[in-house]
């Protein structure tokens, strides 16, 4: 690497100065004389293999310059970082790739180190490439002096740092944005150093955090001592779970502020990680959802009370449609039962749950509209009587329709008299016609009917209406919804007892 240090004209030099003392050489071995010329011509042009190849290869610029700046010996680098052939550079001086700022910049130094004979340090500066292309450089500089000691140069590295300045940029920019977007936002931002376990907050809302809290935290067990105690462990176990899989991280959970009033937070964070992948810093943003928990718990408390409300409205109504025919008092509540049980069984979502629970307690108030002889009639029904029957679905429906459930109430009621093979009533519906929730009520209703007694006949009991089911799966029942069925009574010991 020595060799890289020293110009063609310093070993040429040494080459002559050689020669000059070989030539002073006593005369009487001829051969002698010879031989030594020999392996200096030879060390020198290993040397100069030597330097070549290492210039030649370097990613970074090697430059020599004479005093008036112009370009006497550079490296294929360097006329790659500048973008020009060698034959264009050769000769050119500084001022032909710089403007006039970073040209003032590179005299200043240079000036310095033909003064000082100090060898400068890293010159940050601005060339123009032939292409009109602005690039950064870091460049290194010192004296080339002659045999006699005289500065007649300058030679020097340079190196292209365009990629990182432009990423030093970018980080500076966008640590700028980060600190005005912390100091504008109303959440709480922190960054918490895991080897430390120091916290720091950003932005104005970490002087109300102070507010809410005795003391602002900047220690994560300080922080962690004002988690309510029953949201601790959780906490702890999320933020352990984000670090070892990066899954995402969000999580609500109480902290004990000022007075011991309770601060609902809501909490999101990711890990930074280094190049081996060691989680070494956490940022967080941290919201205030008390307002928010505050007004959910206070709509919670009104929607159970529009239920309780509801649910006695239509309690009543029940109870009036069952005091015309005591025959099947109870009915629709052993439907709804069965019915819950199955859609819990076939893993129906909460929601369709309760649709089908709700559904199955008023599925039968058209039967208001019925005539109570009819309703209680101890023979079979005639052909007009039976068609009057068969409008109680339809009548339910207009009862029910107006009325703001959340779930499609009046519909389940409508058709749960259907059957899967278009046999059944008021549409003659087929298959995916129609809902699965009243898919569900059309079985546990059979069920229930055929195993209770009805005005016109005793009970037949359960395994008959089992047999029923299991006989017309697939035909007049969804078969899913008939093994369900069928699993209940048979596994799980499921009785309307």
């Amino acid at each position: 690497m020595n060799a890289s240090k020293r110009t063609k004209k310093e070993l040429l030099d040494e080459l002559t100065a050689l020669r000059r003392e070989l030539k002073n050489l006593p005369s009487t071995d001829g051969g002698q004389k010879d031989e030594a010329i020999k392996q200096a011509e030879a060390a020198l042009q290993e040397s100069e293999e030597k330097y070549h190849t290492i210039l030649e290869t370097i990613e970074d610029g090697y430059y020599e310059v004479d005093l008036d700046g112009r370009l006497i010996f550079f490296n294929d680098a360097m006329a790659r970082i500048n973008g020009y052939g060698s034959s264009e550079m050769m000769g050119m001086k500084t001022e032909q790739y710089t403007d006039a700022e970073n040209y003032r910049l590179l005299f200043k130094e240079f000036n310095r180190v033909y003064r000082t004979g100090i060898p400068t340090g890293r010159i940050r500066y601005e060339i123009i490439t032939k292409n009109g292309e602005k690039r950064n450089l870091e460049t290194s500089a010192s004296v080339i002096r002659d045999p006699s000691g005289k500065p007649i140069g300058f030679r020097g590295i340079s190196r292209d740092i365009t990629d990182l300045t432009r990423a030093q940029k970018a980080l500076s920019d966008s640590e700028k944005r980060f600190r005005l977007a912390a100091e504008s936002a109303n959440d709480f931002i922190y960054e918490w150093d895991l080897e430390s376990g120091q916290i720091q907050w950003f932005g104005a809302a970490a002087g109300k955090l102070g507010n809410l809290l005795e003391e602002i935290p900047t220690t994560a067990i300080a922080f962690d001592q004002m988690i309510h105690p029953d949201d601790s462990e959780h906490i702890s176990k999320a933020v352990i779970h984000h670090l070892k899989t990066g899954e995402p991280y969000l999580e609500e959970y109480r902290v004990i502020g000022r007075e011991s009033k309770i601060i609902y937070l809501s909490g999101t964070g990711t890990g930074l990680r280094d190049e081996k992948g060691h989680v070494y810093k956490w940022i967080g943003v941290l919201s205030d959802i008390t307002n928010r928990k505050q007004n959910e718990e206070e709509l919670k408390l009104s929607v159970d009370k529009l239920h309780k409300v509801m649910g006695g409205i239509i309690q009543a109504m029940v109870l009036t449609v069952e005091s015309r025919d005591p025959y099947t008092a109870g009915h629709q509540q052993r439907v709804s039962r069965l019915g819950r049980a199955i859609a819990q069984e076939m893993g129906l979502s909460a929601d369709q749950i309760e649709a089908v629970r709700m559904a199955g307690s008023v599925h039968d108030l058209g039967k208001i509209s019925v005539p109570a002889e009819i309703l209680s009639k101890p023979t079979k029904l005639s052909d007009i009587e039976f068609k009057l029957l068969k409008v109680h679905p339809q009548t339910s429906y207009e009862i029910l329709k107006d009325i703001d459930f959340p779930w499609p109430i009046a519909k389940i009621a409508l058709q749960h008299h259907e059957r899967m093979d278009g046999s059944g009533y008021p549409a003659g519906l087929k298959g995916d016609e129609i809902l699965i929730e009243s898919q569900i009520l059309m079985v546990a209703d059979v069920v229930e009917a055929i195993a209770s007694n009805r005005p016109y006949r005793p009970a037949l009991g359960i395994e008959i209406a089992l047999k029923e089911i299991s006989q017309q799966r697939g035909k007049l029942y969804n078969p899913v919804v008939a093994d369900a069925c069928l699993k209940l009574f048979n596994e799980r010991g499921f009785s309307f007892d």
